[in-house]
C-alpha cells in the first residue's frame, strides 16, 4: 500500500479515541464540598429568612426563568432598602454558564452571604448604598447537577448569545436587557488540563464596541489585576481586539449588548491541583473588587494596594512620594503589564 494511503487509513482509525474538544471533560468527578442545585436553593432561602428576621432588609430572591429540565434560574438581588435601585449603579454577576466549573457557584453564595449579613460598621454594608447587586448563582443548573459543561439538550450555553436557541440563555439575556445594569461579569473556570494562570478579559479599543464601554472596561479591569494582585490573587489582563462573532457572553454584552462586561476564568490545576475553596476565593475576591470599584472606591483600591507596596500606574493615580528610608517593594511586571490580546478559552477556541 502507498505511504500516504496507510497514513490516511491510520489516520481515520485513530478518529473514534480522539474525544471531540467540546466533549473532553465528560468523565470528570465532582470535586467533594462542592454545592449542588437543591442545597443551593435552601442555602438562598435560608439567607433570605436570616435577612427578614435579623437583617437589614437587602435581599431579594426571584427565578427568572427555568431550565431544560425545568429548574429555576435564582437571581439575588442586595440593595440598601434606604434606596431604590434607580439611586444606585447596578452590577450583575453571571456564575457557572457551565455545569462543571463550581467555583465560582460557591463564591456567589459566600459573597451573596457576606453582603446579607454585613454589619452596619462594615464597609461591604455601605456598598449597597450606593450599587444594586444582581447574581445568578448557577446559571446551568440541569449540566451543574450532571458536572457537566454543557446544558440537559447538549449545548454549550457561553455560545448560544448570538442566538439564543436555550431557555436559560433566553432567561439570562432578557434579564441583563431589561436591568441594563453598569457592569456585567461572567466568571468561568480552565480546563484542568490548561496551565495557564487566572486572567480576566475585556473589550479593548479594537474589540468594536462603544467608546463609553471600551473605557469603562478597560479602566475597571486595570483595578482588578492591579488590586487582586496587592493581595496575591494575579491575574492577567487580556482585551479582545478581533472580529469574530459575538457569541459569548462577555463579548456579545460589550459589542452587541452596550453592557460593560468583564471575563474571570481561574486555573484548576497549578501542578499538583488547585482546590475549589482556593479558586473560590479568588472569584469573592474578584467579586467584590468589581463591587467596591463601581460603589465608588477606586482611590481606596488604590491606597490598599499602594500601602501593600504595589506602583499605582501613573493613569491611574499620581505617584505618591516614597517616605524617606521606607523599603518600597517593586511592582511585580504582572501588575504593570500592559493587557495581552484575546487569550481565553473564552475567546473563541472551545474551551472553559
Amino acid at each position: 500500500m502507498p505511504r500516504f494511503h496507510t497514513t490516511i487509513v491510520a489516520a481515520i482509525l485513530l478518529l473514534p479515541i480522539i474525544p471531540s474538544a467540546t466533549h473532553a471533560e465528560k468523565n470528570l468527578v465532582r470535586p467533594p464540598g462542592t454545592t449542588r442545585y437543591q442545597p443551593m436553593v435552601a442555602r438562598l432561602k435560608s439567607m433570605l429568612a436570616y435577612d427578614h428576621a435579623h437583617g437589614a432588609g437587602r435581599m431579594g430572591l426571584s427565578s427568572i426563568g427555568m431550565s431544560v429540565k425545568g429548574r429555576s434560574l435564582w437571581m439575588v438581588t442586595l440593595r440598601d432598602p434606604s434606596v431604590t435601585a434607580e439611586q444606585t449603579k447596578k452590577v450583575f454577576y453571571l456564575c457557572r454558564q457551565h455545569g462543571h466549573e463550581p467555583a465560582s457557584t460557591e463564591a456567589a453564595l459566600s459573597f451573596a452571604a457576606k453582603l446579607v449579613k454585613a454589619g452596619p460598621d462594615d464597609p461591604l454594608a455601605d456598598t449597597l448604598k450606593h450599587v444594586t447587586v444582581y447574581i445568578v448563582p448557577m446559571a446551568n443548573p440541569d449540566g451543574s447537577e450532571k458536572f457537566l459543561r454543557h446544558n440537559a439538550r447538549d449545548v454549550d450555553l457561553n455560545r448560544d448569545w448570538l442566538k439564543r436557541t436555550q431557555p436559560e440563555t433566553r432567561a439570562i439575556y432578557k434579564t441583563v436587557f431589561r436591568l441594563h445594569p453598569d457592569l456585567m461579569t461572567d466568571q468561568h473556570e480552565l480546563y484542568p488540563s490548561d496551565s495557564r494562570g487566572d486572567f480576566t478579559e475585556t473589550v479593548g479599543p479594537l474589540g468594536r464596541a462603544m467608546p463609553q464601554v471600551v473605557d469603562s472596561c478597560m479602566g475597571t479591569q486595570q483595578i482588578v489585576q492591579l488590586s487582586m494582585a496587592s493581595e496575591g490573587f494575579h491575574t492577567r489582563s487580556c482585551v479582545i481586539d478581533d472580529g469574530h462573532p459575538a457569541r459569548l457572553a462577555h463579548r456579545y454584552e460589550n459589542v452587541k449588548g452596550g453592557v460593560p462586561t468583564i471575563l474571570f476564568e481561574t486555573n484548576r490545576s497549578n501542578g499538583g491541583g488547585r482546590s475549589v475553596a482556593a479558586r473560590a476565593e479568588a472569584h469573592e475576591r474578584f467579586m467584590t473588587v468589581i463591587l467596591r470599584d463601581l460603589a465608588g472606591e477606586r482611590d481606596q483600591l488604590l491606597s490598599e494596594a499602594e500601602a501593600r507596596g504595589f506602583t499605582i500606574p501613573s493613569g491611574l493615580a499620581p505617584q505618591v512620594p516614597a517616605v524617606a528610608g521606607e523599603e518600597q517593594l517593586p511592582a511585580s511586571d504582572e501588575t504593570l503589564a500592559a493587557p495581552a490580546p484575546t487569550m481565553g478559552d473564552e475567546g473563541e477556541r472551545e474551551g472553559p
